[in-house]
């Protein structure tokens, strides 16, 4: 599981082989990020950090989606993130 390993151990050839895939990675971070536990939303967000540096302009299109933005507002505007 990526989310268990630190941000300089994850290999390029892990991060590349979910760049490759854009959609789904997103639909599974979207997935993970409406989750009730925090601990899951907490290292959900991580991953969503080190595929933001690694990966390329698809993925980012994906993250910069309205679908994806919508679901992060709603997040952080639920009461149990502050």
């Amino acid at each position: 599981m990526l989310a268990t390993k630190s941000k300089s151990s994850i290999a390029r050839s892990d991060t590349a082989a979910i760049c490759n895939s854009a959609q789904i990675a997103q639909e599974s971070l979207l997935r993970r990020l409406q989750m009730p536990q925090m601990r899951v939303i907490f290292f959900s967000l991580g991953v969503l950090d080190i595929l933001v540096d690694r990966c390329n302009t698809a993925f980012h299109k994906q993250v910069a989606s309205q679908l994806f933005f919508k679901q992060l507002v709603s997040m952080l505007n639920n009461p149990k993130m502050n």
